[in-house]
C-alpha cells in the first residue's frame, strides 16, 4: 500500500525502537481518518513546527474554542495554556493523540486520569518532554556512577519563585524540572516515601516557602539517598561550596569525597573534590525539545507504546504533586510510583487542584 512520508518515517522510527511483528499504519487506532495534521495550542516556539515538519507531518494553529479543532490528528499545548488539563481532556475524549510541553495534572488522581483517558481511547498521551536518554542526565549519571563524589549520601534543589496568577502551576513545573535529573540521572529511581512542610500559606493557596523530602531506597549500586527540594523563601544552609558562591537556584549532589554543583540559571556544572582544583563540566542543554516531539510522533505507529505504564515525566510530576499533597494533610506519605498513589493516605490523591479559582 502506498505510503506518506510521514507515514514511512514513522514506521522506521518504531522499527529503530526495536517493535516487533508486521507493522502497518492500518494498526493505527484512528487510521481511516489520519490526515498527518498535528494541531498547535499556546505555543510560542517556532522550533515545534520545524519538528512536526521533520518528521513529515503538518502543523495548524489551533484557536481557544476546541469546538474548531476539526480535522487534526494530535494536539500539542504549550505552556501559555491557561487551562492545559482541560484542552488535553477534551483532546482524548475526541480520540486525539496529545503531548503538552509541561507536565499535566493538578491532582494525583487527575493525572492518573487523563492517562486513564489515553489507554481508553487507544492514544498516545506524553507531557512534560523528559528522558533518561537526555545527555545531562548520562552527564550526571557518568559523574555519580564513576566514583568521583565516593558514596553519594544526599541531594539537594532548590528554586526561588516570581510574581505569577499561575502560582501552583508553576510551582509543579519548577518541581519537575529540577527533580527530573537527580532522579533519572539515579536510574530512573522513584521514592518510598514524601514528605512536605511549608511556612505561612499565602492567598494563592502556596506557603511562602515549601520543602519537598523524598526517599529513595537502596540499591545493589547504592545506598539509600534523601532528595531534598526547597521552593521559595527558603534555601539550603549553604552559601558556597569550595569558594564557589550557590546560584539563585540549582542542585548539590553531596557525595562522602566530592560534590558536584549545578547552576540551574547557566547550566553550568562543577565537580568539587577536597584537595583538588574544581572542574567543569561540558554544558549541556537539558530539555531537548525536538527529541521529545519526534518521539511522541514516532509513537503513534507504534501501538505497543501506548501499553506501557506511567511514563518518568508522570512519575517525577506525581512525587511534585505528593510534596503539596503531604503539606497539606501534614504527614508523610507512603508513596507507591507504580500505581501513583500513597498507601497511607488515599485522600492525599485529590489534593493539589488549586484552592482558589
Amino acid at each position: 500500500m502506498p505510503q506518506s512520508r510521514r507515514q514511512f518515517l514513522q514506521l522506521s522510527a518504531a522499527l529503530a525502537a526495536g517493535a516487533c511483528g508486521p507493522l502497518s499504519f492500518g494498526d493505527h487506532a484512528r487510521a481511516d481518518g489520519n490526515s498527518g495534521l498535528v494541531g498547535i495550542l499556546g505555543v510560542r516556539d517556532c522550533d515545534v513546527e520545524h519538528a512536526i515538519a521533520e518528521s513529515g507531518g503538518r502543523a495548524a494553529l489551533l484557536g481557544d474554542d476546541p469546538d474548531e479543532w476539526t480535522g487534526v490528528d494530535a494536539v500539542i499545548i504549550g505552556s501559555s495554556v491557561e487551562a492545559p488539563e482541560e484542552a488535553a481532556r477534551f483532546a482524548l475524549e475526541r480520540g486525539l493523540h496529545v503531548l503538552s510541553i509541561d507536565s499535566l495534572g493538578r491532582s494525583i488522581q487527575e493525572l492518573r486520569s487523563l492517562s486513564a483517558t489515553a489507554v481508553q481511547q487507544g492514544v498516545v498521551l506524553r507531557s512534560g518532554l523528559v528522558s533518561h536518554e537526555l545527555p545531562a542526565v548520562k552527564q550526571v549519571a557518568s559523574i555519580i556512577d564513576s566514583g568521583a563524589l565516593g558514596t553519594l549520601r544526599e541531594i539537594v534543589c532548590w528554586t526561588t519563585r516570581s510574581e505569577s496568577r499561575f502560582a501552583e502551576r508553576e510551582f509543579r513545573t519548577r518541581g519537575c524540572r529540577v527533580l527530573s535529573l537527580p532522579f533519572l540521572a539515579l536510574d530512573g529511581q522513584q521514592p518510598v516515601s514524601i514528605y512536605g512542610a511549608g511556612s505561612t500559606v499565602l492567598a494563592e493557596g502556596l506557603p511562602e516557602s515549601l520543602a519537598v523530602r523524598c526517599e529513595l531506597p537502596a540499591t545493589p549500586k547504592r545506598s539509600a539517598i534523601f532528595v531534598t527540594w526547597y521552593d521559595g523563601a527558603w534555601a539550603p544552609p549553604y552559601e558556597s561550596i569550595d569558594g564557589y558562591e550557590l546560584s539563585s537556584s540549582g542542585t548539590l549532589y553531596l557525595g562522602e569525597t566530592g560534590q558536584l554543583l549545578e547552576d540551574a540559571t547557566t547550566g553550568v556544572r562543577v565537580v568539587l573534590r577536597d584537595g583538588e582544583q574544581p572542574w567543569k563540566l561540558p554544558r549541556i542543554e537539558r530539555v531537548a525539545r525536538r527529541q521529545g516531539i519526534h518521539q511522541w510522533l514516532a509513537d503513534f505507529a507504534a501501538p505497543d507504546a501506548r501499553a506501557m505504564g506511567f511514563s518518568r515525566a508522570d512519575q517525577i510530576h506525581a512525587a511534585v504533586l505528593g510534596g503539596l499533597a503531604s503539606y497539606r494533610v501534614q504527614q508523610s506519605l507512603e508513596w507507591d510510583s507504580s500505581a501513583l498513589c500513597a498507601r497511607n493516605c488515599p485522600h492525599a490523591d485529590v489534593i493539589g487542584a488549586p484552592l482558589s479559582s
